[in-house]
């Protein structure tokens, strides 16, 4: 059983304390623009259609599927960004464990930990 759109968009607005009502305008500005393409994308992931998900937020269809892209992409640009999707995945059910999470997180951690060493080697 998929997760209703309403039970979405709640854990995540639970999550960052905000309103679910500041979502349905029509505004565009940030940060209600970014976490709407969030909620939308994982809506999309939870099964909904395109058309579906853009009617919930009084948007079309196109518009679903660049918050899918943009959100895909700030994913593999921002870690910040794919760990709280991940983070939200997990809670939505929509990984297949809490474990994949985890190790996700220690592969990201292990990188920093490179990252840092390395500039630790380096004269400056």
């Amino acid at each position: 059983m998929k997760n209703s759109m309403e039970y979405i968009e709640k854990i995540v607005c639970n999550y960052l304390k905000i309103n679910p009502m500041e979502l349905h305008t029509v505004s565009r500005k940030e940060p209600h623009r970014l976490l709407r393409q969030k909620i939308m994308t994982l809506q999309l992931e939870s099964g909904y259609s395109q058309q579906e998900v853009g009617d919930y937020f009084e948007r079309d269809r196109c518009t679903a599927l660049h918050a899918q892209k943009r959100i895909n992409d700030l994913c593999d640009s921002d870690k910040l960004v794919d760990n709280e999707m991940n983070l939200y995945r997990v809670k939505l059910g929509l990984t297949s464990s809490l474990q994949e999470y985890l190790d996700h997180l220690l592969d990201y951690r292990n990188k920093i930990d490179g990252i840092i060493n390395f500039l630790q080697t380096q004269a400056i």
